[in-house]
């Protein structure tokens, strides 16, 4: 067999060979006799070869079965092997790797890299009056907004336009910002309404995954600031128990009272626009607004006051500290504090405020090396 192959072999290579020169003595004109020759004769020898080797390899399949194309099977079987090793890491990640508690706060380190796996939500009717019926259909990852989307359907019963808010959810215990803030329903309509969980805000908090949402929602009638319904709904995702949620944040407590904590720490990228980083603890049943009131950077004052952010209540958040340059802004070669004044602002239950119940708390500098 391999003898055949060989000759076989050789019979081709001659046929081309020959071939070429018939070729070239066209061209010149010059044909002759003998290279035909050779050309049919070793074309003569290839075909019985090839033949031979055919009928010979048909009649050893016959014997052995079917011969098979194990490309496919071994490049679907690699692919097995990738996803199981990938579904096992996973796995094993959600259960056997799962920590008791998230220490997702080393001083000054905040992660914005990676990703938050999505979860699932069960379909629920959250509200249901003759006015308004609101149902949370799922969950989805909104790839153009960065965020993670909570499906809601509105449906508008009444004869007048309903006017949907929400600015801030909670998950895991943090206070997080959400893209989707207002939304109105014609008389009679329905909505799909997203509320868009920010992933830089759920990575600010050191969040790994969603388990838990609170709801903050808000619905009136569009000529009318008195609210139709005033929502406030827990959540429970397919994420679960995944682990711990983790409320220590090392730096320089600020402040510290039965109702507030507050510690700021250096932002380990120190810039001149996002020095610090400040975490907020609320243990009180309302809101808290929180403003910078000017900030100095090393001896130089750098901004007037600045918002904040905001904290649901018996909820905690993170955030950095930004500062505005309205100015010039100042050369600053290396930044070794920050000093700054707060205002805390308690809101009432209708989303207003007294100036006579604002804390001040005094200047405080906060070294950043």
């Amino acid at each position: 067999m391999l003898l055949i192959s060989i000759v076989g072999f050789l019979a081709f290579f001659v046929a081309c060979i020959s071939m070429l020169i018939l070729v070239i003595l066209a061209i010149a004109k010059k044909p002759t006799r003998n290279a035909l020759t050779v050309f049919v004769i070793a074309a003569a020898v290839y075909a019985i070869s090839s033949l031979y080797t055919r009928v010979n390899t048909n009649e050893s399949s016959d014997r052995n079965g079917p011969v098979q194309d194990t490309s496919e099977t071994v490049a679907q079987s690699d692919q097995e092997d990738i996803l199981t090793s990938t579904e096992k890491e996973s796995f094993e990640t959600e259960v056997g790797d799962k920590p008791e508690t998230n220490n997702a706060h080393p001083e000054g380190v905040i992660d914005l890299n990676g990703d938050i796996p999505c979860p699932s939500i069960e379909k629920t009717v959250i509200y249901d009056d003759d006015v308004l019926t609101i149902t949370v259909k799922g969950m989805k990852k909104d790839r153009l907004f960065d965020a993670y989307d909570v499906q809601l359907l509105i449906t508008n019963h009444s004869d007048r336009t309903i006017s949907y808010w929400s600015q801030y959810a909670e998950v895991n215990g943090y206070t997080i910002g959400i893209t989707t803030m207002f939304q109105d329903i014609f008389a009679g309509k329905s909505a799909n309404v997203n509320v868009g969980l920010d992933k830089d805000s759920l990575k600010m908090a050191g969040i790994k995954r969603i388990q838990d949402i609170v709801l903050n929602l808000r619905c009136h009638y569009e000529d009318e600031d008195d609210s139709i319904c005033d929502l406030v709904y827990p959540l429970t995702t397919s994420d679960a128990g995944a682990y711990e949620e983790s409320y220590e944040f090392a730096g320089v407590e600020i402040y510290n009272t039965d109702d507030y904590r507050i510690v700021m720490c250096a932002n380990d990228r120190v810039t001149e626009s996002e020095p610090a980083i400040i975490y907020i603890e609320n243990r009180t049943d309302r809101e808290l607004g929180i403003t910078f009131d000017n900030i100095a950077l090393n001896d130089v004052m750098v901004s007037s006051t600045t918002y904040g952010p905001h904290v649901l209540p018996h909820s905690h958040a993170v955030s950095v500290v930004h500062i505005l340059y309205f100015g010039e802004k100042p050369e600053i070669d290396n930044i070794d504090s920050v000093t700054t004044a707060l205002t805390l602002i308690p809101y009432r239950e209708d989303g207003g405020f007294s100036s006579a119940e604002w804390i001040d708390v005094p200047p405080v500098t906060v070294p950043l090396k």
